[in-house]
């Protein structure tokens, strides 16, 4: 039950995402949620380095194209998973990450699942305090207008209002715990029927026993005691089953205690982990010392010291799989980088290609439509270069092409990006400039080549290569796309041609 170890939070912080069909040529978000969805699936498998590294990609994704809601889950995804396998550093760096991420953008729907993922790891550690100052600030992002109306906004409520709950009765302070559990009261039928329902029940309880209520946790005894036998599908199963130990060893039933221990055995036995087996052995520890049965007390526990020398040859070993796994996800993010490049890349010039062009294009035209910011579409084509071709040869055709491409990448570098369109064709893309921006940069580029002095004697116009250039600058409507852009930066450039080459036309 390894991902319930990350308390009673960590149930609630996985989404479902939605079914992403593959595409011949996927945009980066569809890429990046089929790499969060086989995350997930390999996390709910409980195959950890297969989850960290499909939520690393996906992690890697969301930020490159800027969707930070996503970025910001993905965060929380992996800081569970490094939980999971015990590294608790490296957890809290991505939790603190992502809390920064959800704090800046005001996303107070993550934001809660960072404050109570945080304080659970300090509840995990006794540190009841500091939890509270986290699920104390998980509450007040309850408080805001929109979270109401979100899906799952009665599982925050509830697993915010038990965390701390449950941290008031470890401190004593009953009277606030007893406010939190009356607070919970109304959500506990809707909402915690199924994986909250006995951890919401034996908190109660141990509750009421604990304030003098006793009377009432008798009466449902039977009722926990059913619970706990049947309480495996729970968020977290064997925080539950410690609990209910001790409260059924305060109340003397050493029987039914029995029954339950019983009950975690064959969990164990299902589980096959040393961490079951030493929780399991710390249960008959506690219960033979309660009866006094000392030669069996004794003899458990050296049999806890050796399970806690296994466990410690485990623990070495997560260890040192993290420190792999942090290496194996920076290497594949390294091939992954370039492989991206590779095929987004016109390998001649360096630039982007047509598919990164379209990629851009799309791009800006959302961020036009939302920001109301103007776009700049080039087409650039270079004079008689079939000349320059069949005079000087290829090979030195392409030279001039790269010589042409740097000075385009140089010139946009601010503003926008050039691609390789074709042959001796270019596109440059600007976003949120003016007419006479784009009138600056036209100049400096028909500049920048005339000083390149790339020899064309048999141009018809001049002796030296030159390049045309067409412009068409405007802010994008719901009609906008790529082939309408292009075609009027391709008008722009006729009307340049046809006043005699070597100049630009900006419209």
């Amino acid at each position: 039950n390894l991902i319930h170890d990350n308390r009673k939070f960590a149930g609630c912080t996985y989404y479902y995402l939605r079914k992403v069909t593959k595409m011949k040529d996927s945009t980066h978000e569809e890429l990046a949620f089929e790499y969060a969805n086989e995350g997930l699936e390999a996390l709910y498998d409980r195959k950890l380095n297969k989850a960290a590294l499909s939520l690393q990609a996906a992690l890697n994704l969301f930020k490159e194209i800027g969707n930070v809601e996503e970025y910001a889950k993905n965060l929380n995804r992996i800081g569970v998973v490094y939980a999971t396998i015990g590294n608790e550093a490296m957890a809290m760096d991505f939790f603190l990450e992502g809390l920064e991420c959800a704090i800046a953008n005001e996303l107070h729907h993550i934001s809660v699942l960072f404050y109570n993922n945080i304080g659970s790891r300090y509840m995990e550690l006794n540190e009841y305090e500091k939890a509270i100052a986290y699920f104390d600030k998980a509450e007040k992002e309850l408080a805001y207008e929109d979270m109401e109306t979100r899906e799952r906004y009665a599982s925050w409520f509830l697993i915010t209002k038990l965390n701390l709950m449950v941290s008031y009765k470890y401190l004593k302070q009953y009277d606030k715990a007893e406010s939190y559990l009356n607070e919970l009261e109304p959500y506990a039928n809707q909402e915690i029927n199924k994986e909250y329902y006995f951890t919401f029940l034996i908190s109660k309880y141990w509750l009421y026993w604990l304030i003098g209520k006793r009377e009432e946790v008798y009466e449902k005894l039977d009722e926990i005691v059913e619970g706990a036998l049947n309480d495996e599908s729970a968020s977290d199963y064997e925080m539950d089953m410690r609990d209910v130990c001790g409260l059924l060893k305060e109340m003397g039933e050493f029987e039914k205690w029995q029954q339950i221990i019983w009950s975690f055995d064959a969990y164990t036995k299902e589980q096959g982990t040393i961490h079951a087996q030493l929780a399991l052995t710390e249960m008959w520890m506690d219960y033979y010392k309660a009866i006094n049965d000392m030669p069996k007390y004794i003899h458990l526990c050296v049999d806890h010291a050796e399970l806690y020398q296994k466990q410690k040859v485990i623990t070495d070993k997560e260890q040192a799989a993290a420190i792999d796994m942090k290496i194996e996800l920076r290497e594949k993010e390294v091939a992954r980088r370039k492989a991206e490049k590779k095929s987004n890349t016109d390998s001649l010039t360096d630039l982007g290609n047509r598919y990164m062009l379209e990629y851009d294009i799309r791009r800006l035209i959302k961020d036009g439509l939302q920001d109301k910011k103007s776009i700049a579409v080039g087409i650039l084509d270079v004079d008689c270069f079939k000349e320059h071709n069949d005079t000087y040869g290829h090979l030195l055709g392409d030279d001039s092409l790269r010589k042409i491409a740097e000075v385009l990448k140089d010139e946009t570098k601010k503003e926008g990006s050039a691609y390789r369109f074709g042959g001796d064709e270019f596109v440059i893309l600007l976003q949120d400039v003016t007419v006479n921006r784009v009138e600056e940069i036209a100049a400096a580029i028909k500049m920048r080549i005339f000083e390149l002095h790339i020899e064309n004697k048999n141009s018809t116009v001049g002796s030296e290569l030159t390049i045309s250039q067409g412009f068409s600058v405007f802010i994008p409507d719901e009609e906008c796309g790529m082939g309408a852009l292009l075609e009027k930066a391709d008008q722009a450039l006729y009307k340049a041609k046809e006043s005699g080459k070597n100049g630009y036309v900006v419209c």
